[in-house]
Protein backbone atom coordinates (compact mmCIF):
# COMPACT_ATOMS: atom_id res chain seq x y z
CA UNK A 1 0.00 0.00 0.00
CA UNK A 2 2.69 2.46 0.69
CA UNK A 3 4.56 1.84 -2.58
CA UNK A 4 1.26 2.68 -4.19
CA UNK A 5 0.92 5.69 -2.37
CA UNK A 6 3.88 6.78 -3.29
CA UNK A 7 4.31 6.30 -6.91
CA UNK A 8 0.93 8.11 -7.03
CA UNK A 9 2.76 10.59 -5.27
CA UNK A 10 5.94 10.66 -7.20
CA UNK A 11 3.80 11.13 -10.28
CA UNK A 12 1.88 13.60 -8.95
CA UNK A 13 4.86 15.74 -8.76
CA UNK A 14 5.59 15.57 -12.74
CA UNK A 15 2.11 17.21 -13.09
CA UNK A 16 2.76 19.92 -10.22
CA UNK A 17 6.36 20.07 -11.40
CA UNK A 18 7.58 20.26 -7.75
CA UNK A 19 10.04 18.20 -5.53
CA UNK A 20 9.32 16.89 -2.24
CA UNK A 21 10.61 19.60 -0.20
CA UNK A 22 7.49 21.62 -2.34
CA UNK A 23 10.25 23.68 -4.46
CA UNK A 24 8.85 24.35 -7.63
CA UNK A 25 11.28 22.58 -10.50
CA UNK A 26 13.35 25.37 -12.44
CA UNK A 27 12.26 25.65 -16.10
CA UNK A 28 13.42 24.25 -19.24
CA UNK A 29 16.07 26.17 -20.94
CA UNK A 30 15.50 27.72 -24.09
CA UNK A 31 17.60 25.31 -26.08
CA UNK A 32 15.53 22.28 -24.34
CA UNK A 33 12.26 23.79 -25.08
CA UNK A 34 13.39 24.28 -29.11
CA UNK A 35 13.98 20.38 -29.05
CA UNK A 36 11.04 19.07 -27.46
CA UNK A 37 7.33 19.89 -27.64
CA UNK A 38 5.86 21.25 -24.63
CA UNK A 39 7.46 23.46 -21.59
CA UNK A 40 7.13 21.33 -18.66
CA UNK A 41 10.29 20.16 -17.28
CA UNK A 42 10.65 16.42 -16.98
CA UNK A 43 8.27 15.67 -18.94
CA UNK A 44 9.58 14.43 -22.92
CA UNK A 45 7.69 13.70 -26.07
CA UNK A 46 7.20 10.00 -24.99
CA UNK A 47 6.13 10.97 -21.32
CA UNK A 48 8.60 7.78 -20.07
CA UNK A 49 9.71 9.12 -17.12
CA UNK A 50 6.76 11.03 -15.43
CA UNK A 51 4.38 7.51 -16.20
CA UNK A 52 7.18 4.98 -15.41
CA UNK A 53 7.17 5.33 -11.87
CA UNK A 54 7.12 1.81 -9.96
CA UNK A 55 8.03 0.31 -6.42
CA UNK A 56 9.75 -3.12 -5.79
CA UNK A 57 8.69 -3.70 -1.88
CA UNK A 58 9.62 -6.97 0.07
CA UNK A 59 9.34 -7.77 4.15
CA UNK A 60 12.56 -5.26 4.85
CA UNK A 61 12.38 -2.53 2.22
CA UNK A 62 10.44 -0.57 -0.34
CA UNK A 63 12.12 1.49 -3.58
CA UNK A 64 10.99 3.39 -5.71
CA UNK A 65 12.28 4.54 -8.81
CA UNK A 66 12.28 4.82 -12.60
CA UNK A 67 14.32 2.54 -15.37
CA UNK A 68 14.89 5.22 -17.68
CA UNK A 69 18.84 5.45 -18.06
CA UNK A 70 18.51 9.38 -17.46
CA UNK A 71 16.39 9.50 -14.23
CA UNK A 72 19.40 10.38 -11.81
CA UNK A 73 20.58 13.01 -13.81
CA UNK A 74 16.93 14.75 -13.60
CA UNK A 75 17.10 13.65 -9.77
CA UNK A 76 20.33 15.16 -8.89
CA UNK A 77 21.63 17.39 -12.14
CA UNK A 78 24.66 17.21 -14.28
CA UNK A 79 27.01 19.98 -16.14
CA UNK A 80 27.73 19.59 -19.45
CA UNK A 81 31.75 19.44 -18.29
CA UNK A 82 31.01 16.10 -16.93
CA UNK A 83 29.09 14.30 -19.82
CA UNK A 84 30.24 16.40 -23.23
CA UNK A 85 28.69 15.76 -25.60
CA UNK A 86 25.79 13.68 -24.19
CA UNK A 87 24.35 17.02 -22.52
CA UNK A 88 23.52 19.70 -24.99
CA UNK A 89 23.43 22.14 -22.07
CA UNK A 90 23.83 21.87 -17.82
CA UNK A 91 20.85 19.95 -16.13
CA UNK A 92 19.95 21.76 -13.55
CA UNK A 93 18.64 19.19 -10.22
CA UNK A 94 14.77 18.70 -10.17
CA UNK A 95 14.02 15.97 -7.54
CA UNK A 96 11.17 14.25 -7.96
CA UNK A 97 11.98 10.99 -5.99
CA UNK A 98 11.50 11.45 -2.08
CA UNK A 99 8.99 11.80 0.95
CA UNK A 100 6.88 14.84 1.43
CA UNK A 101 5.17 15.94 4.24
CA UNK A 102 1.93 14.53 2.64
CA UNK A 103 3.66 11.16 2.33
CA UNK A 104 4.90 11.04 5.65
CA UNK A 105 1.51 11.35 7.07
CA UNK A 106 -0.19 8.73 4.41
CA UNK A 107 2.49 6.26 5.41
CA UNK A 108 2.00 6.84 8.92
CA UNK A 109 -1.77 6.62 8.74
CA UNK A 110 -1.21 2.93 6.41
CA UNK A 111 1.06 2.12 8.99
CA UNK A 112 -1.73 2.59 11.92
CA UNK A 113 -3.99 1.31 10.24
CA UNK A 114 -2.00 -2.32 9.48
CA UNK A 115 -1.41 -2.00 13.30
CA UNK A 116 -4.53 -1.70 14.27
CA UNK A 117 -5.53 -4.86 13.06
CA UNK A 118 -3.31 -6.54 15.15
CA UNK A 119 -5.16 -5.42 18.21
Amino acid sequence: SIGEVMVHSTKQRFVNGEAPDGSKWQENSALTLSRKTGSDPLVGDGKALSTGIYYDASSERLLIGSPQEYAAVQQFGASKHEFGKALWGDIPARPFLGISDSDKHAIEQLIQEHLAGFL
